[in-house]
């Protein structure tokens, strides 16, 4: 089934389409985990109510330069806001859920299959581990190179965080209300740095 996708604070919003009563479902979102990395997450999600518990299948880390652009002139920003537009655009065409994001004039594009539980980044394909394992796909993304961005390898890690790294989420008619977790980050670095991979990566 197919996500809805909102660009929200320069980051990325998605959540699963499974019904509030079902047992299961998916999300994804993104964030800052330092000044040079910021990450888009997907996880799956079991259960309802308080027994609902969320596990990572993926995280993309995008590396970018410490200083990255944090003024533009119009043409830069309208243009930096086509690319965004014709990616997602793009995405939904072919059916996937668009996982970028977009900060100043940085550009983020990717987008995940949820059926074929597959990432596609930079015209690769990415394969997520069987949802029965217990392990989350990285996928480390270099854009430390102005206009230029590349897949500088992958790792795997634990798909489990505490669950005060999660947050909650309700419903009230058609609008669904999220609160993130002021801990995500702290939780999500320790996990990733238990990775020589990830640990090489990380500025």
């Amino acid at each position: 089934m197919r996500a809805a996708s909102h660009l929200v604070t320069g980051l990325l919003l998605a959540l699963g389409t499974a019904p509030l009563s079902g047992q299961s479902g998916w999300g994804a979102d993104g964030g800052t985990l330092s000044p040079e990395v910021r990450y888009s997450l997907i996880h799956s999600d079991e259960g309802s109510g308080v027994r609902e518990r969320s596990r990572i299948d993926a995280i993309l880390l995008w590396r970018e330069p410490p200083s990255a652009p944090s003024s533009t002139s119009p043409s830069e920003h309208e243009a930096a806001q086509r690319r965004y537009r014709e990616a997602r655009r793009g995405a939904e065409d072919r059916g996937r859920t668009f996982l970028g994001s977009l900060t100043n004039r940085v550009v983020r594009m990717a987008e995940y299959d949820p059926e074929r539980r597959q990432v596609f980044v930079l015209g690769r394909e990415f394969a997520l581990a069987d949802a029965t394992k217990d392990s989350a796909l990285v996928i480390l993304i270099d854009m430390t190179e102005p206009g230029e961005a590349t897949v500088a390898g992958t790792a795997w890690v634990g798909r489990d965080l505490p669950s005060d790294a999660w947050g909650r989420s309700w419903s009230s008619g058609d609008t669904t209300f999220i609160v993130r977790s002021r801990q995500r980050e702290a939780h999500l670095l320790a996990l990733l740095r238990r990775s020589a991979e990830v640990r090489a990566f990380l500025p």
